[in-house]
């Protein structure tokens, strides 16, 4: 098990990836961007694991 865990949860929902819209696009993507600023933060230097569950 890893010492640090983090959740990024958008405010707008969406039950499952496979449900998103194309419109979710720019969103998705600043999950992955705040993601990255976290772990930053967070001084994960030596790397991270970015994981979306599905359902």
């Amino acid at each position: 098990q890893a010492p640090t865990h983090f959740l990024v949860i958008p405010k707008k929902y969406i039950s499952q990836i496979s449900a998103a819209e194309d419109d979710d696009e720019s969103l998705l993507g600043h999950l992955m961007i705040v993601g990255k600023k976290c772990a930053a933060d967070l001084g994960l230097k030596k790397g991270y694991r970015m994981v979306v569950n599905e359902g």
